[in-house]
């Protein structure tokens, strides 16, 4: 009896924890998973801040208020290159990059739809940043790979008065 009642109590927190393990993990495939160091942002075509996570700190990007700026934000790897996802061969790539402002009353934040093609594409966050006032906010970076973030970092938005 109490044999019974070890495995009707382990059975089932083993297989939560098996779940737990392999929640990102199908064991039938090798799931491939970027690797990202750093970041960059491009702003109006012009690289604005460049920051590999071995730099240390919260960096900086410091714009002004009152303009609309056009910003893509890319991953780089431990090299300083830019991450891409390869959609040839009929690849998809479930990796999406996606920005938050945590304070929009200094800026907005609209993100492009992004266009699959059968040419590598960088992995980027592309959109429309609007700077409202002066201010700072906190920007956070996810990589989102199946509902959960496998690369995560900040940076300030620091916005000057014109």
């Amino acid at each position: 009896m109490k044999n019974r009642m070890v495995k009707m109590v382990t059975a089932p927190a083993l297989a939560l924890g098996m779940l737990a393990l392999g929640a990102c993990d199908d064991p039938t495939t090798v799931e491939e998973h970027l690797e990202a160091a750093g970041f960059v942002v491009m702003v109006d075509g012009t690289e604005a801040l460049r920051h590999m996570d071995t730099d240390g700190g919260t960096p900086a990007l410091g714009l002004t208020a009152g303009v609309v700026y056009d910003v893509e934000v890319a991953l780089l790897d431990e090299d300083g290159t830019e991450l891409v996802a390869d959609h040839s061969a009929g690849e998809t790539h479930e990796d999406e990059l996606g920005l938050t402002l945590l304070d929009t009353s200094v800026a907005t934040w609209t993100p492009e739809a992004h266009t699959g093609t059968t040419e590598p594409e960088h992995v980027a966050a592309h959109g429309v940043l609007e700077t409202l006032t002066a201010g700072s906010s906190t920007v956070e970076l996810c990589l989102q790979h199946e509902g959960h973030c496998d690369y995560e970092t900040v940076f300030t938005l620091d916005v000057t008065a014109p």
